[in-house]
């Protein structure tokens, strides 16, 4: 994840080091945030953001820390979970106020806070979902502390949004195979996937249209998307054609790429640029200016040089319109 900072400087989590990369000069200066073989970021308000520090033991998310973008590497506040799911708070606790009040934890479990306190959720079996597939679900949390979206990790194809507060399915979506990105803007979600976006009502779980990048089984692949911060507009990274699997595991031969931004009320392609490889990640800077980081192990933050261009647009895929 990217976060844009007020002073012209991006806040990257990449791999186990949190990143500072200044815009102008390029420069990165690597902030010690604790402990963890990986870490994700969960964005709040007023400047503050947590960290969910990952390790390869069991529960993998053992800390959750509180930080200001004024001083990333200040722990504000602590959570803490045991192996018994047991939760730990220290710190100024009151930082959790700014912060998002659902984390993931692994599935089936998730940490919410509330007024009364921080609690371990565990969902239960959802009618259709295997207990122990041969896939593991991904658990996604939806702003908002009431919704959780579980979904194969790798293979997508079944969305089930739960509701926290009556442990019940309240919508289910089938939109085929293929690893899903999830965005959200007040009552929208926005779900990459493959060569699609589409565009959700927050309200009914309803599918509300989006659009395909190709019409043919050949073409590229969605890796990321960002929604510009007055919500006018989507960034998506497209790779040029089909990544390539290497020999080596998890590895991919470089791919060109392209960063496009679409305007969220036409659904149009207005802009876009080309980069030498397909980014993994993108983000808007402030509403005209996006950064992307390109694809591979090195941390390459390019600014993309964005052109008014034309690019066809389809309507989306249906259930069973399965192309990869």
């Amino acid at each position: 994840m990217i976060i844009p900072l007020p002073d012209r400087r991006l806040l990257i989590a990449h791999r186990s080091e949190l990143v500072i990369h200044d815009i102008e000069s390029g420069d990165q200066r690597v902030v010690d945030v604790g402990g963890g073989s990986m870490i994700r970021f969960a964005l709040g308000e007023d400047g503050y953001f947590a960290v969910k520090h990952y390790s390869f033991a069991e529960p993998p998310v053992r800390l959750i820390t509180a930080h200001h973008i004024d001083a990333p590497g200040v722990v504000t506040s602590t959570m803490e979970i045991g192996e018994d799911f047991s939760v730990t708070a220290s710190g100024d606790t009151g930082a959790w106020d700014h912060l998002p009040s659902l984390y993931t934890l692994v599935f089936p479990y998730l940490l919410r806070l509330t007024a009364d306190g921080a609690q371990i959720l565990r969902l239960p079996g959802i009618p259709g979902l295997p207990e122990e597939p041969d896939d593991p679900y991904r658990l996604v949390a939806c702003p908002g502390n009431q919704h959780a979206i579980v979904t194969p990790s790798r293979t997508g194809g079944r969305f089930v949004v739960y509701d926290l507060d009556t442990a019940t399915v309240t919508a289910e979506l089938n939109l085929g195979r293929g690893a899903p990105t999830f965005r959200f803007h007040d009552d929208t979600v926005l779900l990459s996937h493959t060569d699609t976006v589409f565009r959700i009502d927050r309200s009914s779980w309803e599918p509300q249209g989006g659009f395909r990048f190709r019409n043919t089984i050949k073409g590229g692949l969605i890796s990321d998307i960002a929604i510009s911060p007055d919500g006018a507009r989507i960034a998506v990274a497209y790779s040029d054609s089909k990544p390539i699997p290497l020999m080596l595991p998890y590895r991919i031969a470089p791919v060109a790429g392209s960063v496009l931004v679409v305007d969220a009320a036409t659904d149009t392609v207005t802009h876009g640029g080309g980069l030498g490889r397909w980014a993994d990640e993108v983000a808007f800077i402030d509403d005209d200016t996006v950064a992307a980081r390109e694809q591979g192990g090195d941390l390459n933050i390019e600014i993309a040089d964005l052109e008014p261009i034309e690019w066809d647009l389809y309507p989306p895929r249906g259930p069973g319109e399965e192309w990869m």
